[in-house]
């Protein structure tokens, strides 16, 4: 895994979450190893904020008005 977790796609990122989760509660993991994996979630955590947060913005200049909620009409 890159030191530069900004260049990892966001879908990749959440893939090695997923992973490292998985290892750490599995246990029997040497104390050096857990805090590198905490380490490493950790950052990938903030660049999958990042770029939900990059997204979210992206839409809201689309769409400003798209939290609102437009009633459907119903059809006789």
């Amino acid at each position: 895994m890159p030191k530069d977790v900004s260049e990892i796609p966001f879908e990749s990122a959440i893939e090695r979450l997923e992973k490292l989760v998985e290892e750490v509660e599995e246990g029997e993991i040497p104390l050096s190893a857990l805090v590198e994996k905490y380490e490493e979630g950790v950052g990938l955590l903030k660049h999958c904020r990042e770029a939900l947060g990059a997204a979210e913005l992206k839409l809201e200049k689309l769409d400003p008005n798209r939290d609102e909620v437009t009633p459907l009409k119903e059809e006789a």
